[in-house]
């Protein structure tokens, strides 16, 4: 004798499960399933996004489901591990950035900062093995530092591939809270090295600017650097600061004060 078999698909698999229970007027305990797909939305649901499919076994009064195949809805976890995820470019499922009903449950900061931890550690497993990953928290910044892994792959040419990684563990955390929070992601070390190489070009900048009379533009840049150059050279008398442009083509330009003395001996 056939038993029929129905496909229920859902963003997660939660949700298929809470269709087809509604659909057959069935208890949770009483609905039988195996999972066809867990799905997911990929990068904040922009790359990779695939649905949850399960298929159901229509209950009768002879139970004579398989039950390697068959698993009661208390056995199913809606978090992926990382061994079920196979796909390097869907890292997380939106379970771990939304609740169920779609509406972003507002966390505390050690929470976003736990939260953004667990996030990265995704991510960058996808991506090569990691040793560990140390955070650190204040009242508007949270840090992450990559203990381990391949840092070459991690940084990226020019830092792309460690300012996406920042990208997203950003949007990750700030998903979750009213009052947005910075975050900053570093692999041996590199922001450092790379907050130093800016700060020294923002001196030589504005040398050449107030030297010259004239503006100096650089960039495009990332927001990131942007912060760097201006927060280095608000306290500069001799110049002020300005981004320009729109989008990932902007940059930062240097204006030199006018100086009212030098103006006042060429009269």
């Amino acid at each position: 004798m056939l038993v029929p078999q129905l496909e229920f698909q859902e963003k997660t698999v939660k949700k298929a499960v809470a269709k087809a229970c509604r659909e057959l007027n069935l208890n949770a305990a009483d609905l039988n399933y195996k999972v066809i797909s867990y799905g997911s939305s990929g990068i904040f649901g922009l790359v990779g996004s695939r649905t949850a499919k399960i298929q159901v076994t229509v209950p009768n009064t002879e139970r004579d489901e398989n039950p390697d195949e068959i698993h009661p809805i208390e056995s199913i976890e809606t978090d992926l591990t990382p061994t079920e995820r196979k796909d390097p470019s869907v890292p997380a499922s939106k379970e771990n950035i939304e609740s169920d009903s779609g509406v972003s449950e507002q966390i505390s900061l050690p929470e976003a900062a736990e939260y953004g931890q667990s996030f990265l550690h995704h991510v960058v497993d996808a991506i090569t093995p990691v040793t560990d990953i140390n955070r650190t928290e204040d009242t508007n910044k949270i840090s992450y530092e990559v203990i381990g892994g391949n840092s070459a792959i991690l940084i990226g040419k020019h830092g792309q591939t460690l300012e996406a990684l920042q990208f997203l563990t950003e949007r990750a955390v700030n998903r979750k809270r009213d009052q947005r929070v910075r975050v900053e992601v570093d692999v041996a070390g590199y922001q450092a090295k790379r907050r130093e190489n800016l700060v020294d070009q923002a001196t030589r900048m504005a040398d050449k600017a107030d030297q010259n009379g004239r503006p100096v533009t650089i960039g495009p840049m990332s927001p990131q650097d942007r912060r760097v150059i201006h927060m280095t050279l608000k306290p500069d008398p001799r110049v002020r600061t300005q981004s320009t442009g729109q989008g990932l083509i902007r940059k930062l330009t240097i204006y030199p004060k006018k100086r009212r003395k030098e103006k006042n001996r060429n009269r």
